[in-house]
């Protein structure tokens, strides 16, 4: 498989490593275009969304928006308030 490194990256999904899937980046910002322009009929309506996109469920766009391309999105080490509030209530651990 061919791509150019400018214009698309490779996904790997975590189920099965023999499904590679090339993200578009133009497709990354139709997706962003029609997300923040209240996607294509008000709200984000992911299968609405999806019908403009031949290879990508309503799932996927909505999985790369909220995981990867939302700008809300806060990426990188927490903050010293952070990490000081976890020492002060730290994280409960899950009973078996």
């Amino acid at each position: 498989m061919k791509l150019h490194a400018a214009h698309s990256i490779l996904i790997v999904n975590a189920l099965s490593f023999s499904e590679v899937k090339p993200v578009n980046v133009f497709q990354d910002e139709k997706l962003k275009r029609l997300v923040e322009s209240g996607g294509a009929g008000g709200g984000e309506d992911w299968k609405q969304i999806a019908t403009y996109f031949t290879d990508r469920s309503d799932v996927q766009c909505q999985h790369r928006w909220q995981k990867v391309l939302n700008p809300e999105l806060i990426k990188g080490p927490w903050t010293k308030e952070v990490r000081c509030l976890l020492s002060i209530y730290p994280l409960e651990e899950k009973r078996a």
